[in-house]
């Protein structure tokens, strides 16, 4: 259930909208009508937007544990591509002119 609350009245209640969160419930912060801000409980944050804004970052990350579950097979995380294949997904098309002036 989301809730909506003005800048004000969240301010004078955080201390039961923040329980109201912990319960599952979002609070919507509006000014003057209008949605600003969303106050949710860790548990939602981490389940349903951290993993949203994740990013690159975070896909380089888990691309890096997927490597590093590698490691169970006793082979190490650079033994895993050949230079072949390493070689393969680079880009051959012709480089283009480049200058420091």
């Amino acid at each position: 259930m989301t809730i909506k609350s003005s800048i004000a009245e969240t301010k004078d209640k955080l201390p039961k909208f923040i329980h109201e969160a912990e319960a599952g419930n979002d609070i919507c912060i509006t000014r003057h009508g209008k949605a600003v801000a969303m106050l949710v409980s860790m548990e939602r944050y981490n389940n349903k937007i951290a993993d949203k804004d994740k990013g690159i970052y975070g896909a380089i990350m888990a691309w890096r544990q997927q490597l590093d579950s590698h490691d169970a097979l006793d082979k190490p995380t650079d033994e895993l591509w050949t230079d072949a294949e390493i070689d393969a997904l680079r880009d051959k098309s012709p480089a283009r002119d480049f200058s420091w002036d």
